[in-house]
């Protein structure tokens, strides 16, 4: 008997069992990269995955920001590069993700630091950020919606290349009018 998880934390997508702490691990390994050569986007034990209940073929994340970024962007102080890394970041947690789990990514959420939703011993309490998401309860500072084309499922590796070109293009222009509004 191998104990893997808990079952009511369990992702099901198309018959198949994810564990939200793979995911959280890869997500968390991907945010290790330092802004500016400075820090990182999220520490430690500072994401939750679970499915999205509008789309429950896509995964939704929930991430704790680094302070200081969480304060550049609450002051709105963030530079253009420091944008385009978290953009950047975003997409490539939504393509790791696809090609690591084939599972497609349909919101990335950042959040302040301190207000993930955890136990008195610093267990994440991922049913409860799921609720509080899908409610809007969570002080999001920065998100990215993805579309079918962002998650890079079934597309062929010739055209994946200018797709995700395409893509990166329009997600970051995007993005950087939504930070603005």
């Amino acid at each position: 008997l191998y104990i893997t998880g808990r079952r009511k934390d369990l992702i099901i997508f198309n018959g198949l069992n994810y564990y939200p702490q793979d995911l959280e691990q890869l997500i968390e390994q991907a945010a290790e990269v330092a802004v500016n050569g400075e820090y990182p986007f999220v520490g430690p034990n500072s994401v939750v995955a679970f499915a999205l209940d509008a789309d429950p073929n896509k995964v939704g994340i929930v991430g704790e920001l680094n302070t200081q970024l969480a304060r550049k962007i609450e002051q709105q102080k963030l530079s253009e590069t420091e944008l385009i890394e978290l953009n950047n970041l975003a997409s490539n947690i939504g393509k790791e993700i696809a090609e690591e789990f084939e599972i497609a990514v349909g919101d990335i959420a950042f959040i302040k630091t301190g207000t993930l939703p955890k136990t008195s011993s610093g267990k994440l309490q991922r049913k409860l950020t799921k609720s509080r998401y899908h409610k809007g309860e969570l002080e999001v500072i920065w998100a990215n919606y993805f579309s079918d084309l962002d998650s890079g499922l079934n597309l062929t590796t010739d055209k994946k290349d200018e797709v995700d070109r395409a893509i990166d293009e329009l997600a970051t222009k995007a993005k950087t009018l939504a930070y603005w509004i």
